[in-house]
Order: C-alpha cells, then sequence, then structure tokens
C-alpha cells in the first residue's frame, strides 16, 4: 500500500488549521497559570509566534507544488504567508467579538514574526533540498 504524502499533509494542514482556531478562541479560565514572562518577553507573545511558525510550511506540504523556478516557488510561499496572516487577522478580529477574549495588535505581530520565520525555514528547505536533488 503506497503512503499517499500529499493527502497526509493536507489532513495534518486542517488539523492544524482547527487546533489554532479552537486555541485562539477558548475561554482560558480554566487553563493552568503560565508565568507571564519568558526570557523576558511575554508567554502569550511566544505562544503566538509558535502556533503561526509551522502555516506556511504545513501549507506548502499540503499542496507540494513541483515547480521548476525557485522564484515561483518562493512567491507560493509568499502568498501561502500572506494567507496565514489573513487568518492570523482574522482570528485575532474573532477574539474581540468573543466577549471573554480580547483584540490584541500586539498578538498579530507575533504571529506576523512567526509566519516571516515559519517562510524563511520553509525558503531555507526548498532551496537545500533542491541543491540535494542536482547532485
Amino acid at each position: 500500500m503506497r503512503l499517499d504524502t500529499r493527502r497526509i499533509s493536507r489532513i495534518m494542514f486542517l488539523l492544524y488549521i482547527a487546533a489554532v482556531g479552537v486555541v485562539c478562541l477558548i475561554k482560558t479560565d480554566s487553563l493552568p497559570k503560565i508565568p507571564a514572562l519568558w526570557l523576558g518577553i511575554p508567554a502569550d507573545k511566544i505562544a503566538h509566534f509558535c502556533m503561526f511558525m509551522p502555516f506556511p510550511a504545513l501549507a506548502y506540504m499540503s499542496i507540494m507544488p513541483h515547480m521548476k523556478s525557485l522564484w515561483t516557488t518562493f512567491l507560493t510561499i509568499a502568498v501561502l504567508a500572506a494567507m496565514g496572516a489573513a487568518f492570523a487577522f482574522g482570528t485575532e478580529i474573532m477574539q474581540g467579538q468573543t466577549g471573554y477574549r480580547s483584540y490584541d495588535i500586539n498578538d498579530f505581530y507575533a504571529d506576523m514574526t512567526g509566519l516571516a520565520a515559519g517562510a524563511v525555514l520553509t525558503a531555507a528547505f526548498v532551496i537545500i533540498n533542491s541543491r540535494r536533488r542536482r547532485k
């Protein structure tokens, strides 16, 4: 039986989107309290960074484009990161509408930083992988 990598990647991406959506919208009253700062950075900003960093890689893996040009690949990664930014902005807007969570533009900035880091790591992986295939 052949393992369908693209199908598994799509399922993983959808599960990731659902998990981030749930984490962004649940009531946090019953969750354990965490320290306010971690290495001098607010812990919730680190959580937002970590939540959105995998977005570009998981999105890229779910479509698995086989492009000949690295520029086309970079453009694809940039578009996927922009889609992640729209998702991040949407979650912040929805948080502001819940009544028990708040809209915080700094959370969006942390999301964007995570997306940028994820996009750079995804692009680096693509470059390294394409060079290995040429050899």
